[in-house]
């Protein structure tokens, strides 16, 4: 089984980050349970919800990514990968839609005929993109594998 040298820590590290946003993700559905009650803004309550979807997503995302850097380098071209691939480019559109739905006054945008877009939403919506691309290569990429592995 072949494997990368740097793998372990890599896997270590995004599991690291799955567990600390799973963590902070627990914390905002509770603040955000404890909130519905208050007389606060509704656009405040929007916020904290995307909030918890965001962070959500974070959790989700270094999920796959622990599943996709785990795989041996035999297996890169698997059905699971291609899964996998897919699951992060979805992921990341969603991401992409719950930024551009949290408080738009709070950060930086970019307006542009009345339309405002925050560019981590414009990146992640490219990066999701990017992975369903991704997952068709490795499709590709498995079936290439098969027909050679038959031939040998």
């Amino acid at each position: 089984m072949k494997e990368i040298k740097i793998q372990g820590c890599i896997v270590a590290l995004l599991s690291l980050v799955c567990f600390s946003m799973a963590i902070m993700t627990i914390m905002m559905i509770v603040e955000f349970i404890r909130m519905i009650g208050d007389p606060i803004l509704i656009s405040e309550k929007m916020d904290i919800l995307f909030f918890v979807i965001i962070l959500f997503d974070y959790t989700f995302l270094s999920y796959i990514l622990i599943k996709i850097v785990n795989c041996n380098l035999n297996g890169i071209f698997s059905v699971n990968n291609v899964k996998n691939f897919k699951k992060l480019g979805y992921g990341m559109i969603v991401l992409a839609l719950a930024e551009e739905m949290t408080n738009i006054s709070a950060q930086t945008y970019i307006e542009f005929n009345g339309i405002a877009i925050k560019p981590a939403a414009i990146v992640f919506f490219i990066i999701g993109l990017t992975n369903i691309y991704l997952a068709h290569v490795f499709k590709e990429g498995k079936r290439i594998k098969e027909e050679n592995d038959l031939i040998i």
